[in-house]
């Protein structure tokens, strides 16, 4: 597993990515937090820095955490998700894929001592995928998607056909999976789906939408694959205020909730934990 990534959000996307998931304008958001148009503007470009009293009145007015965001804006707030031991039954590796240039991550899942495999999201770059079963000398049951944007599932009619593996979609999905791969999923997976992927591997799926209609984590083990509807220190972005409300309200009920020591696997940055986002993830107020 990697820990050693930036976090997928600087401050300023946190920033953007709550006031357009608010339905605001950059002249609303300033005018209310008694900022300039052209400092607000530049700061969501990327450019210029806001002092503490700044950021804490546009924090406030979006709704964010004051203290985690100013502490994202100096550099801080990044998880630290150790390694793996041998000892650890269950195998969770990250595989990473681009998009062009915007790295994307998939994870392959399996027991130690046993060949039965899970994928969840395929990387955008398959052949990841393929390379990482065949040295392991794995058996590929089930391609399992968080949701149907192509960095998240491009390829998986590919796996599909090179491994015999099964593919579970969203059920709100599953016409944009057909429409891209021509043909239709294995599973239409809804809120409790259970996946046996083997008599010692098995996810639950918890619906998570808000980024897409149908986003759905994968509760295994110690750990929940939550593709593009959390990262560390941020979430997924939202593009309607009822997208936005329906993605916080159903981060904070399934999986904020989980065991503070659940592993949070994102399909962006580094991994992290309940117990982190709870503590340093802005968009939950304390």
């Amino acid at each position: 597993m990697k820990a050693d990534l930036q976090l997928e959000d600087d401050w300023y996307d946190i920033v953007q990515k709550a006031r357009i998931g608010l339905g605001r304008s950059i002249a609303q958001v300033a005018f209310a937090a008694g900022i300039s148009f052209e400092s607000m503007e530049l700061w969501e470009s990327g450019v210029g820095v806001p002092n503490s009293a700044q950021l804490t009145s546009l924090a406030t007015v979006l709704g964010l955490d004051p203290n985690k965001l100013l502490t994202i804006q100096q550099g801080g707030g990044r998880p630290s998700v150790g390694p793996q031991t041998a000892d650890e039954p269950l195998r969770v590796e990250t595989l990473t894929g681009f998009m062009r240039d915007y790295p994307v991550h998939a994870y392959l899942i399996h027991h130690a001592g046993t060949p039965d495999a899970v994928l969840v999201d395929t990387g955008y770059e398959p052949t990841h995928a393929l390379e990482a079963v065949l040295y392991r000398r794995l058996m590929l049951r089930w391609i399992v998607l968080t949701h149907c944007h192509l960095d998240h599932m491009e390829g998986a009619a590919l796996l599909k056909a090179q491994t015999g593996a099964k593919v579970a979609v969203p059920k709100a999905e599953g016409s944009v999976y057909r429409a891209h791969h021509r043909e239709p999923p294995d599973l239409a997976v809804q809120e409790g789906t259970t996946i046996e992927v083997s008599p010692t591997l098995s996810l639950s799926a918890i619906e998570t939408p808000g980024h897409t209609v149908g986003g759905t984590s994968y509760r295994i083990g110690g750990f929940c694959a939550v593709g593009d509807a959390l990262f560390a220190g941020s979430t997924g972005r939202s593009m309607s205020p009822a997208g936005y409300r329906t993605l916080l309200s159903s981060l904070k009920t399934r999986i904020l909730t989980l065991p503070i020591d659940t592993i949070l696997l994102p399909g962006h940055g580094p991994l992290t934990t309940v117990a982190h986002e709870r503590q340093h993830n802005p968009f939950f107020l304390e």
